[in-house]
């Protein structure tokens, strides 16, 4: 019996090198893995690394309420800003109808206003 493997994988070429990232490909996997290897396919490096976005959203905020920690990259302006750009592409890709489609304007003052 054959198993199914489930993989998202990004794959970066460059004159000598070529970088695979291996990305989770569902909730129940929290790590990912980066290889390098020379021109020849030889591996050079690898490094498996935890990747729990939502547990890291969560620590970043809880430390820049408590005074701890920066601000994070990732707030309201951001995310905005994000939801913005993905809408356009959409549009512009045809992948968005006109009725369901939110205008620019509309989309950030509805992200902005959210709480």
């Amino acid at each position: 019996m054959a198993t199914p493997i489930r993989k998202r994988r990004i794959q970066l070429n460059f004159d000598s090198h070529v970088v695979f990232g291996y990305y989770p490909s569902a909730q129940d996997d929290s790590h990912s893995w980066l290889e390098i290897c020379d021109g020849n396919g030889h591996v050079i490096e690898e490094k498996i690394l935890y990747d729990d976005p939502l547990s890291a959203v969560f620590i970043e905020y809880y430390q820049y309420f408590l005074g701890v920690g920066e601000k994070p990259v990732s707030d309201l302006d951001f995310n905005s800003r994000v939801v913005t750009t993905i809408s356009q592409a959409k549009r512009k890709c045809g992948l968005l109808t006109p009725e369901a489609a939110l205008s620019d304007d509309n989309l950030a003052y509805s992200m902005a206003n959210m709480g």
